[in-house]
């Protein structure tokens, strides 16, 4: 399914886009020394990441998609305990 200009521009100016962290564990010490950024869109139709940045790319917004997911990963990242010095 394509994603519309509008309906991507809306996503981008409401910040209908969440970051969930999904942890990165080192198997030999079984720590957590990272975590990987996945992006969510809030919409009504459940429509997986690729459809919205590949609706994007196709739009001409996908440097606009691309920044507003990475300034949401930052905010979240921010919230973890021992790494807002680091963003």
């Amino acid at each position: 399914m394509s994603r519309s200009p509008s309906s991507i521009e809306r996503v981008i100016s409401n910040g209908m886009l969440v970051t969930a962290l999904q942890p990165v564990f080192e198997l030999a010490s079984r720590k957590v020394v990272g975590a990987e950024a996945l992006t969510r869109f809030v919409s009504e139709d459940g429509d997986s990441a690729h459809v919205w940045f590949d609706g994007a790319a196709a739009a001409g917004l996908g440097v606009s998609l691309e920044i507003a997911a990475l300034e949401s990963a930052v905010r979240s990242m921010q919230k973890l305990p021992g790494i807002s010095t680091l963003c």
